[in-house]
C-alpha cells in the first residue's frame, strides 16, 4: 500500500456459534435427511480441520451415502467423507469436515467465505448473503411465515376469550384445515421457570407460550405476561433438553421392557 492509497476495510457480517450449537444443527439436518435422531459432537481437530463424531452410536454406510447424495458432494468431498478403501467397514463413528460443512450450510441461511475456530467457538465470515426465505418445513409441507397469523392476533384472541389450550386450538383451526397441522407443539419440560411451554408458529417466527397449570375442561392455562419469541439459542436449549428427556425416557422404558419380559417368563414357568 502506497502513502496515497487509503485503507478501506471490508466489513462483513460474522456468525459466532458454539460447537454445541453446531452439533445440534448438524443433528437436526441429519434427522431431516435420515428420519432418525443422530446425536452429534462437532469439534476442531486442528487449526485447519474440524469433524463430527456420533454419540452413543455409529452411522451405517448406507446412511452416510444417503447424506452425501442429498448434499450433492463433490468427488473430493466424498473422498474426505469415506473411510479408506482398504478398510472393510459397514459403519463409521465420525464424519469429516467436508460433509460437516455441507450439513451446516444447509442449516444456515447464508454461505461463508472463511471460517475460523478455537476449542469453544467457530466464526463464519459471510461471503454473500442469500435472501432469507421465511419458510419452514413441517412434515412434508413448506409453510410460509407470511401466510400465518401474527403474534398480536394470537395474544388478542387469548386475552379476549381466555388464555387456555381450548382457545389456542380454536385459534389454530384454520391451520388444521389448510395444513392438516395446528402448527403448535406441546413441550412438556420445565425451563426452570414454567411447568411447560407450547411452541406456536406465528408470522414473526416461533412463539413461546408457557403454562404452569391446567384445567380439567379447558386444558393448559397460559401465562400471557411471559409470552416471548424464540431466538436461536432458546431453540438450541429446548432441543438439548428434549434430547436428554428422550434418551432418559427411552432408557427407562427399555429397562422396564426387560423387567416385564423376565417377570412374564418367570410367571409362565410357575416361579
Amino acid at each position: 500500500m502506497t502513502d496515497n492509497q487509503k485503507w478501506s476495510p471490508e466489513i462483513c457480517r460474522t456468525m459466532k456459534l458454539s460447537w454445541e450449537t453446531v452439533s445440534l444443527l448438524l443433528g437436526k439436518m441429519m434427522k431431516d435427511i435420515l428420519g432418525r435422531t443422530v446425536v452429534c459432537d462437532a469439534n476442531p481437530d486442528a487449526a485447519d480441520y474440524w469433524s463430527t463424531c456420533f454419540v452413543g452410536s455409529r452411522m451405517p454406510m448406507s446412511d452416510l451415502h444417503r447424506l452425501m447424495e442429498k448434499l450433492h458432494l463433490s468427488k473430493d468431498a466424498k473422498a474426505d467423507s469415506l473411510p479408506d478403501t482398504g478398510d472393510n467397514v459397514d459403519s463409521v463413528d465420525c464424519i469429516g469436515m467436508a460433509i460437516s460443512e455441507a450439513l451446516l450450510k444447509q442449516a444456515l441461511p447464508f454461505g461463508w467465505k472463511e471460517a475460523f475456530w478455537n476449542n469453544d467457538f467457530i466464526w463464519l465470515v459471510e461471503s454473500e448473503a442469500r435472501e432469507y426465505e421465511h419458510k419452514i418445513n413441517v412434515g412434508n409441507q413448506e409453510i410460509s411465515f407470511a401466510s400465518l397469523k401474527s403474534k398480536n392476533e394470537l395474544v388478542s384472541c387469548l386475552t379476549r376469550n381466555g388464555a387456555t389450550h381450548e382457545q389456542l386450538m380454536n385459534f389454530c383451526e384454520d391451520y388444521r384445515e389448510k395444513y392438516h397441522n395446528e402448527l403448535c407443539w406441546a413441550f412438556p419440560i420445565s425451563d426452570g421457570k414454567h411447568l411447560g411451554t407450547f411452541i406456536v408458529l406465528v408470522r414473526e417466527g416461533a412463539l413461546s407460550l408457557p403454562y404452569d397449570e391446567a384445567d380439567a375442561v379447558d386444558g393448559e392455562i397460559f401465562c400471557l405476561d411471559d409470552i416471548r419469541m424464540f431466538c436461536a439459542d432458546d431453540m438450541a436449549d429446548f432441543i438439548e433438553s428434549w434430547q436428554l428427556f428422550d434418551s432418559e425416557l427411552q432408557r427407562a422404558m427399555e429397562s422396564l421392557l426387560l423387567y416385564l419380559k423376565n417377570k412374564e417368563a418367570q410367571n409362565a414357568n410357575g416361579d
